[in-house]
């Protein structure tokens, strides 16, 4: 009797899960885009041949003689680049992306064109507005207006990395140069830590990405010259983490740790002191290391009180650097509704990439030109030619803590501030 019983359960169970396995294979089946099939409703006519000669007539006059509606600056405050940023941009993606071609379907219907996916993703990123609120414009549906910005992200940080990498040994000097105008030799570039809210993130991960404003976030390290070029960017860490503990799982900063970067030793004599050892300017939270230069903890007197305000006139080009990507793509000052971190990783190197273009057009020929051609860029070493990613391992952040001596390193770090304060004193003191 048993038997008979605990059989009819287990046919019970069993067809529980096959009814369930029955559901779950349907919903993924009717997920999937695209397709003729039946029952799926037909695609809705929603004017994008209008959208696109619109566009055309608007600000390029590709097919049109007639002048454009608007004027290049209009293009550039609504887009955040200029013309010419934007036609090299658009030519190198043409040669290299065929997403971003002109295709057709099956019928010969013409699809979006170059240009409006070219613009439907730079207006995403410099108004931070939602894709639903461009549709009208663009004529694009809202899922086909996300599919361009991430292809389009995902291909300017493929396509354009020179932008975003670690200087030579003749860079490093040029930037060097500037900050010792400022009364820092040595330095080369400021470091700090700044977050982008995640609307989207999944719960499951809420507890390691809820930052200090109560809002789940994604960290992110900059390191910056005093032209607000961006030579580092690290992306992807939870919000939990603070400036400190970002530092300790930056690829950068273990790099120079274990000596892989950079390959030479600078030789200054600051304050009658001799440092062998490039620096960056950061904020009192950052460790006692040799490689900070940290505001003075007590200005007490005169002499310290010109350092700090001088270090804190020096370091807030990293402040103004956020300032500035907030106000050019405002998708960063917004909370951001991707769903994958690598998704948002891309964004937010787009954007660092598309900024230092921006320095770079307007004139800045000091560390922000461009920095080599591509053939010399296939033969550095990678630790140089590649760009920084959010790719972090707890061994990265042990290196720290097994390699260095604090006691010997927060001595090097007090002399270091010595040096300088007694060196703008020397300089500026008279004032």
């Amino acid at each position: 009797m048993s038997t008979s019983s605990d059989s009819s359960n287990d046919d019970v169970i069993d067809s529980l899960l096959l009814l369930v396995t029955q559901l779950v294979t349907s919903r993924k089946q009717k997920a999937k885009q695209g397709g003729s099939k039946p029952g799926k409703q037909p695609n809705r006519d929603i004017g994008r041949e209008s959208g696109k000669r619109r566009l055309d007539q608007d600000y390029f006059c590709r097919v049109s003689l007639a002048p454009s509606v608007f004027l290049t600056a209009e293009f550039e405050r609504r887009f955040s680049v200029t013309r010419t940023i934007y036609e090299s941009i658009r030519t190198r993606l043409l040669q290299n992306e065929s997403f971003f071609n002109e295709l057709s379907d099956c019928c010969h219907v013409n699809g979006a064109s170059t240009d409006q996916k070219l613009c439907a993703a730079l207006r995403q990123l410099s108004s931070g507005a939602t894709a639903d609120t461009l549709v009208d414009y663009f004529r694009l549906s809202e899922t086909t207006l996300l599919k361009i910005l991430k292809h389009f992200s995902k291909a300017i940080v493929q396509h354009f990395e020179e932008y975003i990498r670690r200087p030579t040994h003749a860079e490093l000097l040029n930037i060097e140069k500037q900050y010792a105008k400022l009364g820092f030799p040595g330095c080369i570039g400021c470091v700090d830590c700044s977050s982008w809210e995640w609307a989207r993130c999944p719960v499951g991960l809420q507890g390691q990405f809820i930052g200090k404003e109560g809002r789940p976030c994604v960290r992110m390290e900059t390191v910056t010259d005093d032209k607000l070029w961006i030579w580092h960017i690290l992306y992807g860490v939870p919000g939990a983490r603070n400036d400190r503990t970002t530092f300790d799982q930056s690829p950068l900063f273990n790099d120079i740790k274990t000596r892989q970067w950079p390959t030479v030793k600078p030789n200054y004599v600051v304050g009658g002191m001799v440092i062998d050892w490039f620096y960056f300017l950061a904020d009192g939270i950052y460790p006692s290391f040799r490689i900070f230069a940290k505001p003075h903890p007590n200005p007490t007197n005169a002499k310290s009180r010109l350092y700090t305000a001088s270090h804190s006139s020096a370091r807030k080009a990293v402040e103004r650097l956020y300032g500035v990507l907030d106000a050019q793509f405002e998708i960063l000052s917004r909370p951001c509704r991707l769903h994958h971190l690598q998704e948002m990783n891309d964004v937010v190197m787009c954007c660092a990439i598309l900024h230092n273009m921006i320095v770079k057009e307007r004139g800045y020929e000091g560390t922000a030109k461009f920095r080599i051609p591509d053939a010399e860029l296939q033969s550095l070493p990678p630790t140089l030619s590649n760009y920084e990613t959010s790719h972090c391992t707890y061994r990265q952040a042990d290196l720290w803590r097994e390699t260095v001596d604090d006691l010997d390193s927060v001595a090097d770090h007090n002399r270091l501030i010595n040096a300088l304060i007694q060196n703008i004193w020397n300089a500026h003191g008279d004032i």
